[in-house]
């Protein structure tokens, strides 16, 4: 084998080596990330200590402008991270392509090298001595054919190795373009909260038409709904219960939910500190009436939204439709009519200090039918409560 081809061949596989490990400068560094990460943290810290002043209407604009600053950085921070994988994929997938075709040729070239020696290796040593003018000459020749042929198993070993490198890259690739989806899906989540806490600020300034006032008037008439609903299940869970109890079936009529399913009885309502298990019992109602008109949706499903609810509380002030139709108020007298109709009707028990939200079904004789989000569907009415407890009843049309 000739001295140029073997130190060619290593030298151009000392500049592949180098070549795979250099990494090019990123638009993005670890420092960038790093800054965001801190400020994040601080924004915080400072969300926090919003949450413990006093509640009134400036209190909460500043803590929504705190959150949606917040919900920027994150943004911020998920674009740097994004930005920073494109870059080393693009990086990977060019290094994979020209390695991919480098180690092939040089596979290639060491192949038919150490074919070639073998089959000079395979040659009579009589034949030797017709080719070279001394002993000494001979020795050398064996000598020297037997270095190549070690050296051609070394750089087999050493393109063997390479390749195996070549492997793991495609498969950190696959790894970082999976984290890239999953970034990406994270992105499109983040700017449609962020989106929603915009819309729930302009809701605020909307409903309290930015006055102090107003806003301590309604948070009032929140905070007594709530505690009213509260009231109702703390009585009935004791000091120890659990406001939970397993998943519930659809009932009869197929649109039955219940606040105590476990599928979402520990999710928190809108952005408040209070549990669809606690004072879920209107939502789950009107999660029903809406599943009974076709609408796919839960209770958590509308939890998760705090546009229905009175800003930082889980108080729904209206009902949302998921339909092509809106929930009217309607007399007490008029229920049995809409029943009649097949519209179910949610309504509220005033039960001395405790309040619940349960949905008419049917009228049965002199009873109701009724689906309750806490005891369960197809009850009747009248082994739970009386007539005399219903009101502000509510019909989807």
């Amino acid at each position: 084998m000739n001295k140029k081809i073997f130190l060619g061949l290593v030298a151009l596989l000392v500049f592949l080596a180098g070549f795979w490990w250099r990494l090019p400068a990123r638009a993005v560094s670890a420092d960038d990330l790093a800054k965001i990460q801190q400020e994040i943290k601080e924004l915080e810290e400072k969300v926090a200590q919003t949450r413990e002043q006093k509640q009134t209407l400036s209190w909460q604009i500043a803590q929504m402008n705190q959150q949606i600053q917040l919900a920027t950085l994150r943004i911020a921070q998920t674009e740097a991270s994004i930005a920073v994988l494109e870059e080393e994929i693009t990086s990977l997938s060019d290094k994979i392509g020209k390695l991919d075709l480098s180690l092939d040729k040089i596979s290639q070239v060491l192949l038919r090298r150490i074919v070639a020696t073998y089959k000079g290796g395979q040659i009579d040593p009589a034949l030797y001595w017709l080719t070279t003018d001394s002993a000494e000459d001979f020795i050398r020749n064996q000598q020297y054919l037997k270095v190549v042929q070690k050296h051609d198993k070394m750089l087999m070993l050493a393109i063997e190795e390479a390749k195996q490198d070549f492997d793991r890259q495609k498969s950190l690739k696959e790894e970082k373009q999976a984290a890239l989806e999953g970034l990406r899906v994270q992105l499109k989540e983040q700017n449609v909260a962020l989106d929603l806490q915009k819309r729930e600020k302009e809701h605020l300034l909307e409903v309290t038409k930015n006055d102090e006032v107003r806003y301590q008037q309604l948070l009032a008439q929140a905070q007594k709904e709530l505690a009213s609903l509260l009231s109702f299940t703390r009585t009935r869970v004791g000091s120890a219960g659990s406001y939970c109890a397993g998943e519930f079936s659809s009932g009869d009529t197929g649109w039955f939910f219940s606040q105590r399913d476990s599928r979402w009885c520990n999710s928190l309502i809108g952005h408040s500190d209070m549990t669809i298990g606690q004072v879920g019992c209107l939502i789950s109602s009107v999660a029903m009436v809406n599943k009974s008109r076709g609408a796919n949706i839960t209770p958590l499903g509308i939890a998760n939204n705090p546009l229905f609810f009175s800003v930082g509380t889980a108080y729904m002030r209206s009902l949302p439709s998921f339909v092509d139709q809106k929930f009217e108020g309607i007399s007490k007298a008029s229920i049995d009519e809409e029943l009649a109709k097949k519209n179910p009707v949610i309504v509220h028990l005033g039960l001395g200090g405790d309040g619940h939200w349960i949905v008419l079904v049917k009228k049965d004789g002199d009873d109701y039918i009724i689906n309750d989000p806490w005891y369960g569907p197809d009850k009747k009415l009248t082994d739970y409560y009386n007539w005399g407890l219903v009101g502000r009843p509510y019909v989807l049309r």
